[in-house]
């Protein structure tokens, strides 16, 4: 958030055919502990991301609703 830190943790990243799987494990701050499952894929160069809230499963796969209760981001490649 800014120049504040508000957790930390790491990620892993496992490729797939149609996606790669993006998981974030949480090792400090208010959510130590706790993971969110997400996947990832590259759409020309934009990464798509769509992860799950705290203790949901994993999104089954692309592509994204309005009405899904995941988190969406695009990211574009600089």
């Amino acid at each position: 958030m800014g120049e504040n830190i508000v957790e930390k943790g790491r990620l892993r990243i496992q490729p797939g055919p149609e996606f790669s799987i993006m998981d974030e494990f949480i090792e400090t701050g208010d959510d130590s502990g706790q993971q969110h499952l997400g996947i990832v894929r590259w759409v020309g160069k934009k990464l798509e991301h769509l992860q799950a809230k705290i203790g949901d499963e994993r999104p089954p796969g692309f592509p994204y609703g309005k009405d899904s209760p995941v988190g969406y981001a695009m990211m574009k490649r600089a």
